[in-house]
């Protein structure tokens, strides 16, 4: 890979800058290895939109990447294989089961692919729908982790997920997958929700990469309903792993972002929707402006 040649736009999040459409979700543009990646497709409101202000052409996509089956993260599939019918789609097979949040005094509530996406996935012709079971290379320095095993103690799903309306049955979210980047510098880690966890994310795509180096951690954390024990120790990993930058989205949550950049200072820049990331010349990477 061209460790020169990484680029990484953020298409769609909870917030945006210059007018770009904000939405509870997320969505990833990444140019590298002479690839187009697309990492997750927001809800669908906002995503063709965004693309076309950042100049991002969705036809262009030769690879669609699911970080796991919640509509936030699904929800433009059908308008990404419209405009790249020959995309290759790669997700866990648990992406597509049913799944329900469930909370206390109100309605269960449908947060699993939408229906028209998920009929979308499945007509795909033999061989472009590629279930992820294990770690995987996309490309030469580009590789998908495949489920994250569930290691560290304080780390969990962190939220109201279930399998069934009645919220019998736990979401266990085994479809989670993260992508990694081989930057020259150290492993870029891309994030969905980050369900497994931030230190079995990272800890998992080191040993499946072969790269102890983090240069830089991208995506969505899901620190909103973490406990200060689990706050602390992913804090203590960070500092361990020592990345040159960290952008927490999408499901991190105000607090937690306020506490990672606490302790990590300015290598913690919260993301939005048209947040470029550039690597240069050197191997490090920097955030640019929006254009």
């Amino acid at each position: 890979m061209n460790h020169t040649e990484v680029r990484l736009i953020i298409l769609v999040d909870n917030r945006g800058c210059d007018g770009l459409v904000e939405e509870h979700g997320l969505a990833v543009w990444i140019e590298a290895g002479g690839r187009t990646i697309l990492f997750d497709t927001g809800q669908g409101a906002a995503l063709s939109a965004n693309a076309a202000a950042l100049g991002c052409d969705l036809g262009r996509v030769d690879t669609l990447v699911l970080s796991h089956g919640h509509y936030d993260h699904s929800g433009a599939v059908s308008q990404v294989l419209q405009h790249a019918p020959s995309a290759r789609v790669c997700c866990h097979p648990g992406a597509l089961v049913p799944r329900y949040s469930v909370k206390p005094g109100e309605a269960p509530r449908t947060i699993a692919v939408a229906e028209p996406d998920r009929e979308a996935l499945l007509s795909l012709p033999a061989g472009q729908l590629q279930w992820i079971e294990k770690p995987q290379l996309l490309a030469p320095g580009i590789g998908i982790s495949g489920p994250i095993p569930r290691r560290h103690p304080l780390e969990d799903t962190g939220g109201p997920f279930f399998l069934d309306p009645a919220g019998s049955r736990p979401d266990p979210l085994d479809d989670d997958l993260a992508l990694w980047l081989d930057s020259g510098s150290g492993l870029i880690v891309v994030t969905g929700c980050c369900h497994a966890g931030l230190i079995n994310t990272v800890e998992h795509l080191r040993a499946a990469s072969g790269i102890g180096t983090v240069c830089g951690i991208v995506g969505g954390l899901h620190l909103l309903n973490a406990s200060p024990e689990r706050q602390a120790a992913t804090c203590a990993a960070l500092r361990e792993w020592a990345p040159e930058f960290v952008v927490p989205c999408h499901c991190t949550g105000e607090e937690a972002s306020a506490v990672l950049r606490a302790e990590l200072g300015e290598r913690v820049v919260p993301g939005y929707a048209g947040f470029i990331l550039a690597l240069t010349a050197g191997g490090a990477a920097a955030p640019v402006p929006a254009r």
